[in-house]
């Protein structure tokens, strides 16, 4: 019978002891806080029995003398060496290392130049397997088509092995994440074996190459041309090169007859038409790609992101024409400015200069004011003198009147009668004269 109770209750709770990997987390506290007790007596009890199996120790002391160095032993000093030092080290052999692998490869991969594509090594196939049915078995192959059979063959064999080994594009990604090492063990496996050689033996094949080139040139009569004629010429004959169909071969389009040139150019159009298809289409699927990766982004640009820009942008623009405004208006003002300070640097002076005459004005005009007031105090000073003078004048008027009514008239030494007092008469005019020059003398002329 199925047990009433839970079936995980038949399982034990877990090692009860040593429990570091806190594998029975589940349990309840007091189970684990007597394990835990536990496992503390157990830990103490284990390093007491091994600090008991610990030997006693002894008082023993042992001197060894190192024996002295022979003198023709040089001592040996082991240095360790650094880790940058060794890293520098390593580097440098590397290098070394693929500078002697980059120089056992061709001159193509060395000089990094274009290398033929896959239609070129299909021509050479073909043109080998067209040697080799045209061979007869009663006419042998003379010694320059053996060399040329031979020649064609390694350039092949090296092509192939290139193109294999480095080659010009590199696989997808997906295709390097799926099984890489099984496609690895392919490519190692396709790729085709040359002979390998030594660098003295390159460089000796790279001499009787050198050496025959100049036999060549001599023998043509061209050891005199430049290097840059015959990059000319050079390119003069690849320009001339062209894919004949009929032929099913390259030739040279200057002696190739009219209808051969046509076929050609046609066979070269389709070729170019077919291509530029392929890529129409392949740019299409890529177009549906990228709309559907970047569906969502164009809408949401659209709507969220294109109105505040473009809100953004008629703000700089009604920005950039106020501040075009603003900076015309700031040339003309200080343009007009100029002329501005020097119309109220003349005012100012004129101003001044009226001031001037103005100040000299007053001072004159304040001048004959005083002059003016000191002509007033002196005519009533004269008017005063004048007055005490008519008083004068009045009392001895008075006098002589008083005189001539009370005094009898005596004759005088010449036997005239005058009047007694007449003496002092003339005193007193001759003292009025004399006042009133004095008042004339003190008035200021004017």
């Amino acid at each position: 019978m199925t047990p009433s109770r839970d079936s995980f209750g038949m399982t034990p709770k877990g090692t009860p002891i040593r429990d570091e990997l806190h594998i029975n987390e589940d349990m309840d506290m007091h189970d684990s806080a007597k394990l835990e007790q536990r496992r503390q007596a157990d830990l103490r009890r284990n390093l007491i029995s091994g600090l008991g199996n610990l030997p006693q120790p002894k008082n023993e002391y042992q001197i060894v003398i190192q024996p002295p160095p022979e003198e023709n032993e040089e001592p040996e000093e082991k240095i360790e060496e650094d880790m940058s030092d060794r890293i520098a080290r390593a580097k440098a052999e590397e290098e070394a290392r693929q500078q002697a692998l980059l120089r056992k490869r061709s001159k193509v991969l060395q000089r990094e130049l274009p290398r033929p594509p896959a239609a070129s090594l299909e021509l050479i196939r073909d043109s080998l397997l067209r040697a080799d049915g045209d061979k007869s078995s009663f006419v042998p192959p003379t010694s320059i088509e053996q060399a040329d059979e031979m020649i064609r063959k390694e350039l092949l064999a090296l092509l192939e092995h290139d193109n294999a080994k480095y080659p010009l594009e590199e696989k997808p990604s997906k295709e390097k994440k799926k099984g890489s090492k099984h496609l690895s063990n392919r490519s190692a496996a396709s790729i085709p074996v040359i002979e390998d050689f030594e660098e003295d033996e390159l460089k000796q094949a790279d001499n009787l190459i050198k050496v025959e080139a100049q036999y060549i040139r001599v023998a043509m009569g061209h050891e005199d041309e430049t290097l840059d004629e015959f990059v000319e010429a050079h390119k003069t004959c690849i320009n001339d090169l062209m894919y004949f169909p009929t032929r099913n071969a390259y030739g040279l389009s200057s002696v190739a007859g009219n209808m051969e040139k046509l076929t050609a150019l046609q066979n070269e159009f389709e070729n170019v038409k077919t291509r530029l298809e392929a890529e129409r289409e392949k740019a299409l699927r890529l177009e549906k790609k990228v709309n559907v990766l970047t569906q969502g982004y164009q809408m949401r640009a659209e709507r969220q992101l294109l109105p505040p820009i473009e809100l953004t942008l008629k703000q700089m623009d009604t920005s950039g024409t106020e501040l075009e405004c603003f900076q015309a208006l700031q040339r003309q003002e200080q343009l007009a400015a100029s002329h501005r300070i020097n119309g109220l640097w003349e005012e100012v002076q004129k101003q001044k200069e009226l001031e001037q005459t103005m100040q000299r004005r007053y001072g004159d005009l304040v001048a004959e004011l005083e002059r003016i007031q000191q002509l007033i105090i002196n005519y009533r000073a004269l008017a005063i003198q004048q007055e005490e003078i008519a008083a004068k004048n009045r009392a001895l008027e008075l006098a002589e009147a008083a005189i001539l009514n009370s005094e009898p008239v005596t004759p005088d030494e010449h036997g005239n009668s005058m009047p007694v007092g007449s003496s002092d008469k003339k005193v007193l005019e001759q003292q009025m004269d004399v006042d009133s020059e004095k008042v004339h003398g003190a008035l200021p002329r004017i």
